[in-house]
């Protein structure tokens, strides 16, 4: 598993010893590649993630959205290499309250006060948010830049020479 995720951020995700495990009813979009080996073109699919299924290197979840009236579900692999990336919309429940169960199956059932909607609000106040972020982070950094500071927010070092000598008479 080390050689499909290096840096680990896709099983810490789903570990339940960790504190960064994604409790069920998280939002979530998962970028794809549509042609695996070339690379070229991707895809995102965002949902609530209704279930989890812990089994090592065949640990699988399972999003759901609600695309024109139509449940829409899609079971993604953990560490299947056509993953681009998953990103966290949403962490925990959208309606505020956690759930007590493990699968939101009941979750599907048309009409009812319990049947999970769209997400497409979610992400697109989300997806929002961050180029507000983004700007504000970009800005910062030309500010700093006009100052001659580094990226990192330090002075720039003066290079350093040798003081000129007296001369002896």
């Amino acid at each position: 598993m080390k050689s499909i995720d290096p840096k680990g951020n896709r099983a810490v995700l789903f570990d339940k010893s960790s504190k960064q495990c994604l409790p069920i009813g998280s939002v979530l979009e998962v970028e794809t590649w549509d042609n695996y080996p070339k690379k070229e073109t991707f895809q995102s699919f965002a949902g609530h993630m209704i279930a989890v299924r812990r089994r090592g290197i065949d640990t699988a979840f399972r999003l759901r959205t609600v695309i024109t009236r139509v449940g829409v579900e899609q079971v993604f692999r953990l560490y299947a290499p056509n993953i681009k990336t998953i990103r966290v919309i949403h962490r925990g429940a959208v309606r505020g309250k956690r759930y007590k169960k493990a699968k939101l199956y009941w979750t599907r059932e048309p009409g009812t006060r319990n049947t999970l909607g769209a997400v497409d609000n979610v992400v697109r106040k989300a997806k929002a948010v961050e180029a507000v972020v983004k700007a504000e982070r970009e800005k910062l950094l030309a500010k700093k830049g006009k100052r001659g500071a580094n990226i990192d927010g330090q002075e720039p070092k003066e290079p350093k020479t040798n003081p000129p000598q007296k001369k002896k008479k």
